[in-house]
């Protein structure tokens, strides 16, 4: 298939199970468009705009998505594994449950989002915002999440064994019900009351 760069407005489409695999597609305009199930893998969708558009199920495996909108995006269950979601606004997207293995998200936006089940094991999170999140029962192993934004996070039962926290403020951000054995805490804030019990947790400091 070719590579050359189409620019499109697909804003309210139905694109339900469409392929547009490998296609360049930056800054395309998807607000309100219908992705379910829909194959976007190893597509460059630089500076799109899928705000408020549903992509459940999609598959977006390797796909560039530097710089992205997709604000109030409905992710469940899709899979971004390996893609690169870098600087991209993902305020208050749902991704519920989506497999995000291996994928860049330095500087991303992610304010209030909803991320219960979804798993980010293997991904590069360095300066994202995370702050006011629902992270309950997602999977962070051996995630790196240099300089995070955790204020507000709501981490229950969130697994971050082996995950990278240098340099995070985790002072007020509620660890009792998470996972935070091998978890190298170098470097981060943490509350002078609550060193002991996090190395008796099996945390790094």
């Amino acid at each position: 298939m070719k590579n050359n760069k189409s620019v499109k407005n697909f804003e309210g489409k139905d694109l339900t199970r469409f392929n547009f695999q490998s296609m360049n597609l930056g800054k395309s305009n998807f607000k309100n468009a219908n992705l379910r199930d829909a194959n976007m893998s190893l597509a460059i969708l630089m500076d799109v705009n899928m705000e408020e558009s549903t992509l459940e199920d999609a598959r977006l495996l390797g796909a560039d998505l530097r710089g992205a909108n997709m604000k109030h995006a409905n992710c469940r269950w899709a899979s971004f594994m390996g893609a690169d979601l870098s600087n991209a606004n993902l305020e208050e997207i749902i991704l519920k449950e989506a497999n995000l293995m291996g994928t860049r998200l330095c500087g991303a936006n992610l304010k209030n989002s909803y991320l219960e089940g979804a798993r980010f094991i293997g991904a590069d999170l360095g300066r994202a915002d995370l702050g006011g999140a629902d992270l309950t029962d997602a999977d962070f192993y051996r995630a790196r999440m240099w300089d995070v934004n955790l204020k507000g996070a709501d981490l229950r039962r969130t697994n971050l064994t082996g995950a990278s926290l240098i340099g995070v403020n985790l002072i007020g951000v509620d660890l009792s019900t998470a996972d935070i054995r091998d978890a190298d805490m170098r470097g981060a804030k943490v509350e002078p009351d609550k060193i002991i019990e996090y190395k008796k947790r099996g945390a790094i400091l």
